[in-house]
């Protein structure tokens, strides 16, 4: 990899990592489900300026993906996608670190190798699962069973039930962005990139707001840390992410690109040491070593280029 494609790898995962900083900062002041649709909202909103600036050179490939075709599709993915997996991640980090938080979801690659070998129903091309392949998904899941046990030794934020329940909400998060991964790979092959991101942001505002505005309003004005959380989330986070992952993949492909799995955890165990006070004990360092080492061992048995991050940051 060239200078500038290892920039834009660390950028991603900085990009990545800090998503889950700005969820904890967040979630204290505003519900997950507000929290989530502002969220989706800003990003919808910062990719649809972009769609719109990169002017006429793409208007032939979007035209050739018309809304009446793929709505549904694009809202399948904005509920499995997005609002399933932000709104549980957000609610998860109520009870647990943002640390903690993003260890767990680094599962992702875990849980879409074990639904492909699975075969999926809407996977063309099921994954024999190799001896190797089950090694790999053995080690990783056990670096989730050592964070899991050692909730009780290493208090967070949440004491027992809560906090097991907020760890649970972060895996089965993952399970989402596994299932969305693996249906948005088959689905929109051909598409551009943007347009599913966008349309996964948006469909997904839509969604969620009324819930959001109903079920739990804002009672006061959040305070400008909550507030810059949220932007930085919804712009920088999820759209710039977005965008900038897809180039990654273009430039590198996907085995390359998947190395961002293997950051993003790292970069968010420093932003919340350092931000945010929270404690790295030796079940999220010893976690983090196994599921990491898990999803090394799942990739390298792989036959093809399969595996492509999925995180809560963004998709």
């Amino acid at each position: 990899m060239s200078a500038s494609e290892l920039s834009l790898l660390f950028g991603l995962a900085a990009m990545w990592g800090a998503s889950f900083m700005f969820i904890k900062v967040a979630v204290v002041e505003m519900s997950p489900l507000m929290l989530v649709s502002i969220r989706l909202a800003l990003a919808a909103f910062t990719l649809l300026l972009v769609q719109r600036a990169l002017g006429a050179a793409r208007s032939k490939r979007i035209s050739s993906a018309p809304m009446r075709e793929l709505w549904r599709p694009y809202l399948w993915v904005a509920i499995v996608n997005a609002i399933i997996p932000y709104t549980l991640i957000a609610w998860g980090e109520k009870y647990i670190a943002s640390g903690t938080a993003s260890i767990l979801n680094a599962s992702t690659p875990l849980f879409t190798a074990l639904l492909a070998s699975m075969g999926a129903s809407y996977a063309r091309s099921p994954e024999r699962l190799t001896p190797a392949r089950v090694a790999g998904l053995l080690v990783g899941f056990a670096g989730v069973a050592v964070l899991v046990a050692g909730t009780g030794a290493n208090v967070e934020i949440g004491t027992g039930r809560s906090a097991l329940m907020g760890q649970v909400a972060v895996l089965v998060a993952s399970l989402a962005y596994g299932v969305g991964g693996l249906y948005a790979r088959e689905r929109f092959a051909g598409i551009p990139p943007i347009l599913p991101a966008t349309w996964q942001s948006a469909f997904g505002a839509v969604v969620l707001l009324p819930f959001a505005l109903v079920l739990t309003p804002l009672r006061d004005i959040p305070s400008w840390q909550a507030v810059g959380s949220v932007a930085a989330l919804g712009i920088v986070g999820t759209a710039l992410a977005l965008l900038l992952y897809y180039e990654l993949l273009a430039r590198v492909g996907a085995t390359r690109t998947v190395m961002v799995t293997y950051l993003l955890p790292v970069m968010a165990l420093i932003y919340g040491a350092v931000f945010l006070d929270e404690s790295v004990g030796v079940y999220s360092l010893l976690g983090l070593a196994l599921v990491l080492g898990g999803i090394a061992i799942t990739a390298r048995a792989k036959p093809r280029e399969r595996i492509v991050p999925q995180t809560a940051a963004g998709r």
